[in-house]
């Protein structure tokens, strides 16, 4: 068994009537160089057979805790059935990009069964000009951001002729734990918990007036600059002003969804990137605010303060495959007030 870190288990927690969890990705392909020119779903079947070996977590559900008190842990499904899991599904005439949205955006609010392995894949069929898409969805608790990138690269190939995947599927299911034994590994842990907290708080409070929102309470900045001065840790650079303005974005979150599909070379991207010396990430966050600032410009919403975007932060090593998350965020403001993108673009 394996157990979640307590951020794998937060992903799993936050999730409610009108919030979902899962990280999901859509790729439109053209099968006609394919045997028979096109992609059937035994085709699709077929490779996740073969690359299973490479997926692990694909085979992993969750085993809970009883009564909450310790964070969950993945077994080795006993029923795993990979026929529920990759599905095909077929759009109507004409098969457009309006039509995909909207059938991604009702796939994707719906949340991912929990006495199951935490994934699903569509293929979908009917596509104009006979394209077809490939959804997929996995709970966040899984995965993030670089090993979901792992996993696309263990399921595709790059060259027409696939891989000999050299990975014997030596896969064994597991029988589930007994509440027994659980409650005891969570009796034996919540004896060291506090510890750790307090340990944790300590650390953190010299810093506490670089946080968004507890840095505005009142006292703050005093304690955590004598704490500073005090341990002769240095100073912390100034924090920008993370308050969000308010705007139509800040309503109450429902279980509705929509996607929108649109395209960007990436070779334009990377252009600009070397025009003016920056990120790839610096062009795509520039990109995000100025479509932001349209959006609310049409519906007469523009604040006169930047947003806030939450940006997550890999902190994994390039060597590490391990399973769950090893994520962070940083909380930065977008400039969504300003006009000029070059202008965007040296603010990030």
């Amino acid at each position: 068994m394996r157990q979640l870190s307590a951020l794998d288990a937060q992903f799993l927690n936050v999730e409610s009537r009108g919030t979902v969890a899962h990280i999901a990705g859509l790729a439109v392909s053209d099968p006609s160089g394919a045997p028979g020119g096109r992609l059937t779903l035994d085709d699709l079947m077929e490779l996740m057979r073969r690359r299973l070996p490479l997926v692990r977590q694909f085979r992993w559900r969750l085993a809970e805790v009883p009564f909450g008190l310790d964070h969950p842990y993945w077994i080795e499904d006993p029923d795993f059935d990979l026929e529920y899991h990759v599905r095909e599904i077929a759009l109507p005439e004409p098969g457009d990009d309006r039509q995909l949205a909207e059938q991604v955006a009702r796939l994707h609010q719906r949340p991912l069964d929990r006495a199951r392995p935490l994934w699903e894949m569509y293929l979908v069929q009917g596509l104009r000009g006979g394209r077809i898409a490939l959804y997929a969805k996995i709970h966040h608790a899984l995965i993030d951001g670089v090993a979901a990138a792992q996993i696309v690269a263990a399921l595709l190939d790059l060259e027409p002729e696939p891989r000999q995947v050299d990975a014997a599927d030596r896969w064994r299911p597991e029988r589930p734990p007994g509440a027994w034994s659980l409650l005891a590994g969570a009796a034996a842990r919540a004896a060291v918990h506090p510890l750790r907290t307090t340990g944790g708080l300590l650390r953190a409070v010299p810093y506490l007036d670089t946080f968004p929102l507890v840095g505005r309470l009142p006292g703050v900045g005093v304690l955590t600059g004598a704490l500073r001065t005090a341990a002769r840790t240095g100073e912390v650079p100034p924090q920008a002003d993370l308050t969000a303005p308010r705007t139509p974005f800040n309503g109450t979150v429902t279980r509705h969804r929509r996607v929108a599909v649109g395209s960007l070379p990436l070779d334009e991207v990377k252009k600009v990137r070397h025009a003016l010396g920056v990120s790839v990430n610096d062009v795509v966050m520039a990109l995000c605010a100025s479509a932001l600032r349209r959006w609310l410009i049409d519906h007469d919403a523009l604040p006169g303060r930047p947003l806030i975007a939450a940006v997550p932060v890999s902190t994994r090593s390039l060597d590490d495959d391990a399973h769950g998350n090893q994520v962070s965020a940083m909380f930065t403001p977008l400039p969504t007030h300003l006009a000029d993108a070059l202008e965007e673009l040296k603010r990030l």
